[in-house]
């Protein structure tokens, strides 16, 4: 009998113990975790016939996307080259604790070593020139026609987005592009992280246009801008813009100002990125 008894127990008990949930199970139920932690990146290769330039690309897909076929929000970034990384990085950190929604992120980049190139480059992408002597450096009007022509078509074609919502990431220099897309074509996103603007290139043509264009400037659909500086950066410049921008009067337009205080140029975006994802995609309008 007391064999059986024992044999009984020993019978029981695993059973017992392997249907009950353990640690992690309760943690994630009380945490409410999400169900995939980590998402993926694909790396592409695209030519322009609009620039002589093959730019890399760089697709972070949301760690739920492989598991299901519901559309998500598209953030497309310029200088992926040192802001991919973070912008991803942040994605998945903020995911885990269910402080942004899952979003794709795409990075716009290229390769060049020679630093004097780089910067020929990037200025010739991203920085609008009103002036004769700069227009010679600049081509942002065919680095748009690659943006809207080629990568966006590509990317609305491979991967499932939310079409309706859009967001444009620049900083420094991708910032001056942001403010002109923003006044230029303002269709192509719906909202804007532009982060210290470079105002200087061009004796300032890009503050020019935004004094003549932007106080009375109105999007189609409600467009949020989350726009930032350090302290020891290029803040009087941007203390204008934000001038510039307050005369606005859409209520279709909202607007969020963000100065960092102790920031300098090259710190301040890693402090200022988790922020803008917030308010893009975690605060609801009143």
């Amino acid at each position: 009998m007391k064999k059986a008894a024992s044999f009984l127990i020993l019978f029981i008990v695993p059973i017992i113990c392997f249907s009950q949930k353990d640690i992690f199970d309760t943690l994630a139920i009380k945490q409410n975790w999400p169900e995939f932690a980590i998402g993926s990146v694909i790396e592409k290769n695209l030519e322009s016939k609009y620039i002589q330039e093959t730019y890399d690309i760089y697709i972070y897909l949301p760690p739920s996307y492989y598991h299901t076929d519901k559309t998500y929000p598209l953030l497309v970034l310029t200088d992926a080259f040192h802001a991919f990384g973070i912008a991803e990085n942040c994605s998945n950190l903020m995911l885990s604790s269910g402080e942004i929604p899952e979003i794709i992120i795409v990075g716009i980049g290229f390769k060049e070593y020679n630093t004097i190139e780089f910067v020929r480059k990037r200025m010739r992408d991203l920085a609008y020139a009103g002036t004769e002597r700069y227009k010679q450096y600049s081509q942002v009007e065919s680095f748009y026609r690659f943006v809207s022509d080629e990568l966006m078509p590509m990317i609305e074609e491979e991967y499932r987005i939310d079409e309706s919502n859009k967001t444009f990431n620049g900083f420094s220099a991708g910032a001056n592009f942001g403010i002109y897309l923003l006044i230029k074509h303002p269709d192509l996103f719906k909202n804007y992280i532009l982060g210290s603007p470079g105002f200087w290139w061009d004796n300032r043509s890009l503050l020019q246009m935004s004094q003549n264009s932007l106080p009375t400037w109105s999007p189609k659909n409600e467009t949020r801008i989350y726009t930032f500086v350090g302290e020891f950066d290029m803040s009087n410049d941007w203390k204008n813009f934000k001038s510039i921008l307050q005369k606005n009067g859409s209520d279709k337009l909202e607007v969020k100002y963000q100065l960092y205080k102790g920031a300098s140029h090259t710190n301040v975006f890693p402090q200022a990125f988790p922020n803008a994802l917030l308010y893009i995609y975690n605060n609801p309008k009143d």
